[in-house]
């Protein structure tokens, strides 16, 4: 009988940062066009443009939209913004 030889375990390699301020949260830096005149905002992250509130930007909480769907995601945005979304492209990166 031989025996056969352990795996030794290899932890995997830390890959770069997570690039947004936290997985489940909404946060001023996310913000793509911050439309003055309402209450929604476009935010973007990993799985791209969603739709939220101004009350859920860093308020520590969950935010339920950006879990959605990406088919949610382009109705909802279509629904709030028809003229499309205005990209600040003069923000500063995080």
């Amino acid at each position: 009988m031989g025996k056969k030889g352990k795996r030794q375990y290899v932890a995997p390699s830390k890959e770069k940062a997570y690039p947004y301020p936290s997985r489940y949260g909404s946060h001023k830096s996310m913000v793509v066009d911050d439309n003055k005149g309402s209450s929604w905002v476009v935010c973007e992250d990993e799985k791209g443009l969603y739709v939220t509130s101004r009350l859920r930007l860093d308020s520590g909480l969950t935010d339920s939209w950006r879990g959605t769907s990406k088919e949610w995601r382009k109705n909802t945005l279509d629904h709030y913004f028809p003229n499309g979304v205005n990209r600040d492209d003069n923000k500063p990166e995080a």
